[in-house]
């Protein structure tokens, strides 16, 4: 009875190893097709030999390769933070994880300070140092035009792949005891992407398997730059393995079962049945979180909504080249096709929603508008120049509005309903 009870338990998992490895050489097959013809048509990337690059292609190739060489840590609620005091190639990240100098927590005095949160948009992907980035170019903007002693300081919280769920919580857990006098959100790609169809943010998922996804596309490759090249040999190496690797693809879709992320589902997989609406909603919900938590820590707040190369911007030949291959990329999910059918939708109803609640708000998805230069490196990030660009446009906004009215230290003004 137990002997053939064993027997069929043991056909069972055969049977599902088997499918497995089926189901993912066929995964593998389709990713390998989908890049040979984009090689057949001579569309490569390489993000250091972008035009708006020229010049400093070395120091580009060096800031992408160390960026990917950077590593995360866990952190309780916001799921993960780059591992601090790591200074190479133009990145820098201080004691506490932010890019950027080190800066003291208690507030200085006659010091007005900004902290900036949002992904890889504010933490300056494509940034080749520091000082390119949003913040930075903010703080400089701000800094030159106040004379005497009062100071502007603008802190860098972004992180790479946040969203503003995660921004929201890292405020109210660390941001909140900087004492700050503005907190500004730069938010819309990441909003709308697969973060929020993930488990959600602070959930204990096993931190091995996130930190494998967070640097699976990393691993196996000496130059550490995306080329089409390069991952269609990758994959073929993964492809020609498979069936003679030790049994793990049956424990996986266990672990998958349980909780943990899928590597590989497809876009409407990724996306279920959420709308642009739907997006548009969990966004607004966390920025409410932000008004309240600016009324309870009396500090102002002003809330974005990123650009993207797809609207609003007449293109230069390498950022089609690079939207191109990264549409034709099967391990990008597909969110390129789905930003162009739904990020306008989504972000007018943020900012509608946003009006109707009196959350401050403006609309940067034109900032680059009537500029052909080369500023975009991908469908989401752009060169130091690109940065500038944005840091002057919310710098404009600040005068304007009158936000950056200056107080003594711990008197800062505050948003109200």
């Amino acid at each position: 009875m137990l002997a053939g009870l064993a027997a069929v338990l043991l056909v069972i998992v055969i049977g599902a190893e088997v499918a497995t490895r089926v189901t993912r050489a066929k995964q593998l097959d389709s990713r390998i097709s989908a890049l040979e013809r984009l090689v057949t048509s001579n569309v490569t990337y390489n993000k250091a030999l972008f035009e708006g690059y020229a010049g400093r292609e070395e120091e580009a190739a060096a800031h992408f390769a160390t960026f990917a060489r950077t590593r995360a840590v866990h952190r309780p609620f916001i799921e993960f933070r780059r591992v601090p005091d790591f200074h190479e190639s133009g990145i820098n990240l201080n004691g506490l994880s932010y890019r950027g100098p080190e800066f003291s927590i208690e507030k200085p005095p006659n010091t007005f300070r900004i902290l900036v949160y949002g992904g890889s948009f504010v933490w300056g992907t494509g940034a080749l140092r520091d000082d390119e980035t949003l913040p930075a170019h903010l703080e400089k903007l701000l800094s030159a035009g106040q004379p005497g002693p009062m100071r502007y300081e603008v802190i860098n919280c972004g992180e790479t792949g946040y969203n503003s769920t995660q921004e929201v919580i890292f405020l109210i857990i660390e941001g909140v005891f900087l004492k700050p006098d503005l907190v500004i959100f730069v938010d819309g790609v990441n909003d709308s992407c697969m973060g929020y169809t993930d488990l959600p943010a602070g959930y204990p998922k096993t931190f091995d398997r996130f930190n494998e996804l967070l640097t699976k596309s990393l691993k196996g490759r000496e130059r550490e730059l995306f080329t089409v090249d390069d991952e269609l040999e990758y994959l073929k190496r993964v492809r020609s393995t498979l069936w003679s690797s030790g049994s793990s693809e049956l424990l996986r879709q266990l672990r998958v079962r349980m909780g943990e992320a899928e590597e590989a589902r497809p876009i409407d997989e990724w996306q279920g049945s959420l709308r642009a609406e739907e997006f548009a909603i969990r966004h607004l919900y966390n920025l409410r979180t932000l008004r309240g938590a600016a009324n309870e820590y009396g500090f102002s707040i002003l809330t974005a909504i990123q650009p993207i190369p797809m609207f609003h911007k007449p293109m230069h030949p390498d950022e089609l080249e690079a939207i191109e291959a990264l549409s034709k990329y099967p391990n990008h999910y597909g969110m390129v096709d789905w930003w162009k059918r739904h990020y306008l939708e989504y972000t007018d109803r943020v900012l509608a929603d946003a009006q109707v609640q009196r959350i401050p708000m403006v609309d940067l998805r034109r900032v680059f508008e009537g500029n052909a230069s080369p500023i975009y490196i991908d469908d989401i990030h752009v060169t130091g120049e690109g940065y500038r660009i944005v840091a002057e446009a919310l710098h404009r906004i600040l005068l304007e509005q009158k936000i950056l009215d200056f107080r003594p230290s711990g008197q800062s003004g505050s948003d109200g309903e």
